[in-house]
């Protein structure tokens, strides 16, 4: 694929709106189709079959969080795997593990009794994924809560954009970066959101990237490929890597300029191809390598 800056291009910025307070960001069109979703929201058979449905899945991050404090005891106390317990109870050793986890970043006695088990899980994946931060795991819980996030892909803009400001892994690599000279023409084995303060504005012509590729399932013939959702990340992560490369690269790029991004063949992800639109890009391809 190649994507090339379009400056005839002239769009409204898009919101992103995770609150009702944030409707009238919206555009017209969004604007009408959240006021069609609250308006059947709002019909009484809807009410009762939400609030039906809101009441058992109370009860399930009830249990969940149970269920990891029971984990904890038979894992910490009694010494079992989780791939014993999964054994016994047929859920999948991955459930175990990430319930597992969370009751132990979050003990029961330092549990809000109001707060379910997802933004405790969120919080979790955070804590795990942004080390360099180095938050405590209330502040990052507060983080989530005050902002009313459900979705890991909110969470996770969240938390990059926080690390992009704190500067605190690039101000470890500057450094030794700096020590190479002229950063164009050449390959960099890093993460590429590490080098954007190197280069100035407008000084790349081309930019060959290749982040995490996101696969779908059933593209591929072989039982070990069609098992992957990314190679070396989580799916949620994998596009928003995709995503922060069109937004923050884009100043970077002269005129004319073009990003080679790498991803499987076929059609590419609804997110992706938002964002390509959002930040006013130029869709080229696909470009077929032999």
């Amino acid at each position: 694929m190649k994507a090339q800056v379009d400056l005839r291009a002239v769009r409204k910025p898009r919101a992103w709106v995770v609150a009702p307070e944030g409707l009238p960001t919206l555009s017209r069109s969004a604007r009408h189709l959240a006021k069609s979703s609250a308006s059947r929201i709002a019909k009484p058979q809807v009410i009762e079959c939400l609030g039906r449905l809101k009441l058992v899945m109370s009860f399930e991050r009830v249990c969940k969080l149970m269920m990891g404090d029971l984990l904890v005891e038979l894992v910490d106390g009694h010494g079992l795997r989780a791939i014993d317990i999964a054994r016994e109870t047929g859920y999948r050793p991955a459930d175990l593990s990430e319930m597992l986890k969370t009751a132990r970043m979050f003990p029961a006695r330092e549990r809000a009794a109001d707060v379910g088990y997802n933004p405790f899980l969120l919080a979790t994946r955070m804590l795990a994924k942004f080390p360099e931060l180095k938050l405590s795991p209330q502040r990052v819980l507060g983080e989530i809560l005050d902002r009313r996030f459900s979705q890991h892909r909110d969470v996770t803009r969240h938390f990059s954009q926080l690390a992009r400001q704190s500067g605190s892994r690039a101000d470890r690599l500057l450094p030794d970066l700096r020590k190479q000279g002229d950063f164009r023409n050449r390959a960099h084995h890093a993460r590429f959101q590490d080098l954007l303060p190197l280069f100035p504005e407008r000084s790349i012509s081309a930019l060959h990237i290749d982040p995490p590729y996101l696969y779908k399932r059933g593209t591929y013939r072989f039982h070990s490929a069609r098992s992957l959702v990314c190679d070396s990340s989580d799916p949620d992560a994998a596009i928003q890597i995709v995503i922060d490369l069109l937004h923050h690269w884009q100043p970077k790029i002269v005129a004319n300029g073009v990003v080679l991004l790498w991803q499987p063949w076929g059609l590419l992800s609804a997110e992706i191809v938002e964002a390509i639109n959002k930040y006013r890009w130029e869709l080229w391809g696909p470009i077929r390598w032999k």
